[in-house]
């Protein structure tokens, strides 16, 4: 499934509204929620995401100019152990919620509806009002990075043309130049917007293999390193034949972390293939795959997202007693982002049940 067209089903949450004696007079909460009849039955169910909520919250302190009480809260989140239910550290979601912007296409829990200026300018404010705030420039950079795709596109380097590739080369190496005066090992984010980086390199490949050994010997359970690099090893980006699925291959015998690590990279690849040719792409043994979903949720707990992504793999291998457990606890609870479309999720309930021999193909 390719992220860069998901289907735009935004949060329900809170709506939060700016006052017009603030700087930034911008709407911070979602706009009215599309029809989700457009593309599901009205029967069907979409939860409150508490990573979602927990975003717009973020994003609303940010956009009041609460600076501060942003730096304090990054104290506790730089620890990866402080996670959402299902592995998320909440850093990732709180560098995402800062530096998203409307529009900019990003893979988010969560749409921002504020635009790129005002989040721009909501950052500047910071780092002028909290000149040594170590939280500003990673959000800074995170905004920039985005900035940068949105100013490229997602398709591949010779279907993009060289002026969008020369922007995101140059708006990429101003990113980097907010990260370089700080210490990568006080913030797992810094090595996340390093790795991206280099993706904009003219030494990318080298980059990448300098940069990851010291990311995961920094932060071994911070799961977006693992998903970067299987991502950075496809043959499209920097790797050769094979090479993905092999680094995939010898990610279980880190134990429970390489287990999850191979959940999540497996899930990240997902995002860029189509998921029904994914073990002829990668070789993933779905025994193994199993497992590492099973630590996943041993270690984790679990939430919605996990419990589809995992029923659609389920499902591609042939396995109908593992994906009816999981259809049994997601009930109507489907997720876009997994699934793209209704009617992907509606076959898979299909065979599941053994309404339908035939198994679904997914893109």
């Amino acid at each position: 499934m390719r992220l860069a067209i998901l289907l735009g089903l935004v949060a329900v949450v809170g709506a939060f509204v700016l006052g017009a004696s603030h700087p930034f007079s911008t709407a911070v909460g979602p706009k009215p929620l599309q029809a989700i009849g457009a593309f599901s039955p009205v029967a069907t169910t979409m939860p409150s995401d508490p990573v979602r909520n927990w975003m717009a919250e973020i994003e609303t302190m940010e956009m009041h100019g609460e600076y501060a009480a942003l730096d304090r809260l990054a104290i506790g989140l730089r620890n990866v152990d402080n996670r959402f239910a299902g592995g998320e550290p909440k850093i990732t979601a709180f560098y995402a919620a800062l530096g998203d912007f409307a529009g900019c296409g990003c893979a988010s829990a969560r749409e921002s509806f504020v635009s790129y200026d005002s989040k721009l300018k909501a950052i500047n404010a910071w780092s002028a009002s909290i000149p040594g705030s170590p939280t500003a420039p990673v959000a800074m950079a995170k905004l920039l990075r985005q900035y940068a795709w949105q100013m490229r596109g997602h398709s591949y380097a010779n279907e993009t043309d060289e002026q969008r590739l020369q922007k995101f080369q140059d708006i990429t190496r101003r990113s980097i130049t907010y990260l370089q005066p700080l210490d990568p090992k006080s913030d797992p984010a810094i090595y996340v917007g390093l790795l991206s980086a280099a993706r904009g390199s003219d030494n990318g490949r080298a980059d990448i293999d300098h940069i990851f050994p010291a990311a995961i010997a920094a932060f071994p359970s911070y799961f977006p390193y693992y998903e970067n690099e299987a991502d950075m090893l496809q043959e499209r980006w920097f790797g050769t034949p094979g090479e993905a699925g092999r680094f995939l291959a010898s990610l279980p015998d880190l134990g429970d972390t390489g287990l999850v690590a191979y959940a999540a990279a497996v899930g990240r690849l997902d995002e860029s293939n189509e998921t029904s040719n994914m073990r002829q792409i990668f070789g993933i043994d779905w025994s193994i795959l199993k497992r590492a979903f099973d630590a996943r949720r041993r270690l984790y707990d679990t939430n919605d997202y996990n419990r589809n992504e995992e029923m659609k793999f389920s499902v591609v291998f042939g396995d109908r007693a593992y994906a009816k457990t999981l259809l049994d606890e997601i009930g109507t609870r489907w997720e876009p982002r997994v699934w793209r479309r209704w009617s992907s999720f509606a076959q898979a309930v299909a065979w599941v049940n053994q309404e339908t021999n035939a198994r679904p193909v997914f893109d």
